[in-house]
């Protein structure tokens, strides 16, 4: 029994362990999935349900024109940055576009020469305004198109207070397992790229550079492995636990407990008086007891402790401590009267074959 009841607490151990882990695995996966889910619903908001945001600044032009003609004007300190975020390739490409030299398509004046008519000039010897815009016009005019568009053609992607999360990201989008960085694009395989373009009208052009880079989101490797080893770690410690408290409720609710169970379920007859007792197997720690004397059946209960045996009725209790049990024959001393009380199983005249083996004369055999 002891045998048994160990290989089944062996088997408890494993499986409620093992479906504590999984239990553990299934949860963490949950929570990273989640926690996954969390940080797109923070993206999705950044982004207010569109593909592409953006944004910019402008600050003061400092510059001077590096030739006589006025047609080319340096800027040192200053100017205007426009921000782009686009979602692409299952990531986001973060475009920043900074404002460079301007150069104009006609000088700032025409000299008009002179005219004259029969020795008199009626007209010219001045210079001509061509009234092209001025170099802050021409900054501010730029800056909208990139920002915004032109009037033909918008650009749906600029989204106002939206500057310091563009300028900042990927800064201030991560969550428990995962987080933003910036990697290799998928597609077109840079890491960061850099190039240039130019705002044309038909009185100036305005250079532009432009640098790019992609991100996307990893997983947080380190407290992932944290994650998953802490609960495998309390659904194993949990499942043991629960195998232990199932393995002693079944210990104390198994019918056959205790190293007298091969004398439950079983009609003893006790020899003195003719009554039949039975104790029968329990699953509460108490066990059903039936005593039929005279062929009236009496109902109780009895307690088995170590070699003692506490048998109730409704209107008597008897206190009885084991000398003897064998396959047949059951001996009890009555802890009241101190007197030995001998059971044997019904049917099987047990005592009398003892009895007739004790008295039968020596070197007599059957």
């Amino acid at each position: 029994m002891k045998k048994r009841f160990g290989l089944i607490t062996f088997f408890l151990l494993i499986g409620f362990s093992g479906i504590g882990i999984l239990i553990g695995y299934i949860y963490t996966n949950s929570i990273i999935k989640k926690d996954k889910v969390f940080l797109d619903a923070k993206l999705n908001e950044l982004f207010d349900d569109k593909i592409s945001i953006s944004d910019g600044s402008k600050m003061a032009y400092e510059g001077f024109f590096v030739d006589n003609s006025n047609m080319h004007y340096s800027f040192y300190s200053g100017g205007f940055t426009v921000y782009d975020l686009t979602k692409e390739s299952g990531g986001f490409v973060k475009k920043i576009t900074s404002s460079g030299d301007l150069y104009f398509k006609e000088p700032e004046s025409v000299y008009e020469p002179p005219q004259y008519f029969n020795g008199y000039r009626i007209t010219g010897g001045y210079n001509r305004s061509n009234y092209r815009p001025s170099v802050q016009k021409c900054y501010d005019s730029a800056y909208e198109f990139l920002l915004k568009g032109n009037d033909t053609d918008r650009k749906l992607s600029y989204t106002p207070d939206k500057l310091t999360d563009i300028k900042n990201f990927p800064s201030g989008f991560s969550s428990d397992f995962h987080f933003t960085e910036q990697q290799n694009h998928p597609s077109e395989f840079y890491f960061n790229q850099s190039g240039s373009g130019k705002v044309y009208t038909t009185s100036y052009e305005l250079n532009y550079t432009e640098e790019k880079s992609y991100y996307a989101i990893s997983e947080n490797v380190e407290e992932i492995k944290k994650a998953t080893l802490f609960n495998l770690s309390i659904g194993g410690f949990t499942g043991l636990f629960v195998a232990l408290i199932v393995s002693f409720v079944i210990k104390r609710i198994s019918p056959h407990r205790g190293e007298h169970f091969d004398i439950l379920n079983v009609k003893w007859r006790n020899i003195s008086d003719n009554s039949v007792l039975t104790i029968q197997p329990s699953t509460l720690g108490k066990y059903p007891v039936t005593l039929v004397l005279e062929n009236l059946p009496l109902k109780g209960s009895a307690k088995i402790k170590g070699n003692n045996i506490e048998i109730s009725f409704p209107n008597a209790e008897y206190y009885y401590q084991i000398e003897n049990k064998g396959l047949d024959i059951l001996e009890l001393k009555d802890l009241t009267s101190n007197l030995i009380v001998v059971f044997e199983r019904l049917g099987t005249n047990a005592f009398k074959h003892r009895q007739s083996e004790i008295t039968k004369p020596m070197g007599i055999e059957e």
